[in-house]
């Protein structure tokens, strides 16, 4: 992963997460997001569960820049 998909994962998994706890936003984000997670070899079966994996994945492109 490089810094422009680490970018366009984080910014889903915070629209995701905002829409979860929301209810607002744009419609099919939690799609967009398991779509891109599909990407990388992850598979979520809910929406939580692709926020975690989205965020989870973010955290390992950081660590691993950091060191």
């Amino acid at each position: 992963m490089n810094q422009q998909q680490y970018d366009e994962l984080q910014q889903l998994v915070l629209d995701a997460q905002d829409r979860l706890i929301t209810g607002e936003g744009r419609s099919g984000v939690h799609y967009e997001l398991m779509h891109l997670l599909a990407r990388y070899g992850k598979h979520a079966m809910s929406r939580e569960e692709s926020i975690k994996m989205g965020q989870k994945l973010c955290d390992e492109f950081l660590y691993a820049s950091d060191l």
